[in-house]
């Protein structure tokens, strides 16, 4: 009778351990691991875009990889302990024990990023309509045009940053920044207006626009602030008619002359060449010659962050960071982008939103690499 007691107990102990891994395995399982994950994920995939970042700074090639698919695959191992005795002083007796271990052998899939499909992505324009859509989006003009646009009509931004750092061409940006600066301050006094979007064919001076092309935007800028200093400079350093009731947007130049907002956008491409002049290069590789440095006509180093510094900023130290809001390690240092540094992290955000509007499906790879996590 005692024995079947026993039984019993062990029975029920076991289901106990059962109804526990379940609970375990069920909605607290994907409760507690989904949050891991994704920071994880996220976490890593910013890392990689920043170690890219400085490898183009020191002119090594940038790898690109995408998380293809995770496997977390768990393990419960239950365990279930009884003893019996018969007789003795203390009469018969029955006791059991239970056990349960829990764990995960989560393993992550990368697919290298290659092949034709994705070079065209990162080749190609990004694009007014990208443009668009992140400024739509609530991102400051400001920052997309410094970040994305290499011209406005003959005004230049930084074209020497958008390729191997020059040697000796230090890059024209600050009539950009002043152009820019302006729009922004006509936006935010809510002085430029969009009026419509009007076909290119309708608007070529040469006739050589056929329809069925993308659209040109049309819009207004309040008379009465044509009389600002900033903006009567503004339509000066585009070649701008100050008496025209309207202008356009378009990326082709040859449209309405005087009224033609013709914008040139960087590929995604140029744009990481662009944004990994903010990499800080340690002193010992600048000795070293190990990155490009560019100089002035009298010889003088030009800083590179005269022209990215207020966007994206990347230091260095030789021991882990402790106030690091991303970190890689490379060549002997740490690179990172501070917790504070707003900015920085704003930037590489928004180019992270860009990627995303561009990437499209993942490209087929014939080696993923499956890393497991520990």
């Amino acid at each position: 009778m005692r024995l079947r007691v026993c039984a019993g107990v062990v029975l029920s102990a076991a289901c106990l351990v059962v109804l526990a891994a379940c609970e375990r395995l069920g909605p607290n399982a994907v409760q507690q691991g989904m949050p891991a994950y994704n920071e994880a994920i996220a976490r890593t995939g910013t890392e990689l875009m920043l170690l890219n970042f400085v490898r183009m700074r020191y002119s090594d090639s940038p790898y690109f990889l995408e998380v293809s698919n995770v496997f977390a695959a768990p393990r419960v191992s239950t365990g279930v302990t009884a003893a019996a005795g018969v007789g003795g002083l203390g009469g018969d007796s029955a006791s059991a024990g239970a056990s349960l271990a829990y764990s995960e052998n989560p393993i992550i899939v990368y697919t290298p990023m290659s092949g034709e499909q994705f070079a065209k992505r990162l080749l190609e324009p990004i694009g007014l309509e990208n443009i668009g859509r992140l400024h739509r989006g609530g991102w400051n003009m400001d920052l997309i045009f410094r970040v994305f646009v290499q011209r406005i009509n003959n005004v230049w931004n930084a074209e020497a940053a958008t390729g191997p750092t020059a040697l000796r061409t230090p890059p024209r940006y600050k009539r950009f920044n002043r152009v820019v600066a302006a729009f922004q301050a006509l936006e935010r006094d809510r002085l430029i207006d969009v009026a419509a979007e009007v076909g290119k064919d309708a608007l070529s001076a040469s006739g050589d626009v056929t329809a069925g092309e993308e659209e040109a935007l049309e819009f207004v800028i309040n008379p009465q602030a044509k009389q600002r200093p900033d903006v009567r400079q503004l339509l000066a350093d585009l070649e701008l008619d100050p008496a025209a009731e309207s202008y356009f947007i378009a990326d082709t130049p040859n449209l309405v002359p005087g009224r033609t907002l013709a914008i040139v956008t960087r590929t995604p491409l140029a744009t990481m060449f662009y944004l990994s002049k903010g990499v800080v290069i340690p002193d010992d590789h600048l000795q070293r010659g190990l990155v490009h440095v560019t100089q002035r006509r009298d010889g003088t180093s030009f800083d590179w962050l005269d022209v990215v510094g207020e966007l994206f900023v990347v230091d260095h130290a030789r021991e882990p960071p402790a106030d690091a809001h991303l970190a890689v390690s490379y060549r002997g240092y740490w690179f990172y982008i501070a917790d504070d540094n707003v900015a920085s992290k704003d930037t590489l955000v928004l180019f992270n939103m860009l990627l995303l509007l561009r990437a499209g499906e993942i490209p087929e790879a014939k080696t993923p690499i499956s890393v497991p996590i520990r």
